[in-house]
Formats: C-alpha cells, structure tokens, sequence
C-alpha cells in the first residue's frame, strides 16, 4: 500500500490544478494530512477573502476516504514552536 504525507504547498498546488500533482495525488493508496497543515490551511483561510468557500472544499478533500488526518503529540508540537519560532526570528 502506497501512503503519501503531503503539506500545505501541496494541497494548494492540487487546489489550483497543478496537473502533476494531480497526478501525483491519484496513484496513492493513503493521503496524510498533519494537524499542523490543517492549522496553516484554516490561517491562510481566516486571513483570506474565500474563507467559507476553502473551508468548504477542504471539508470535501478530508472525507475522501483515501485522506487520514494525523494526530501530532506534544513532541511535535514543541519542535514546530521551535522551527516557528526560529522562522520569525529570520
């Protein structure tokens, strides 16, 4: 079984049709998506112009049942505020 973790450039590459990674996005078994990604997809969404109508289309790429959603422990929690924290700090 082939599973894919994919992040936020690539589901937005896949939201505008970038024809590989459509491609790419047909040919796995699994899709995981991180509780991180989400976080940084539903920001971008608050702070855009097409909030319900992201939201709504997200919605319809986690009920695929090829999507998984992971769940991040609080491990990786903390080296996210740390790679985000860094981030900021360039």
């Amino acid at each position: 079984m082939k599973t894919v973790m994919i992040d936020t450039k690539v589901y937005s590459a896949f939201k505008k049709n970038n024809d590989s990674i459509v491609a790419a996005l047909q040919r796995p078994e699994r899709i995981l998506v991180s509780t991180t990604m989400l976080g940084e997809l539903y920001c971008g969404f608050k702070i855009g112009t097409q909030e319900r109508k992201n939201v709504k289309e997200l919605e319809r790429f986690l009920d695929s049942r090829r999507v998984e959603v992971t769940i991040s422990d609080d491990t990786t929690a903390e080296f996210y505020g740390s790679i985000f924290r860094d981030l900021k700090r360039n």
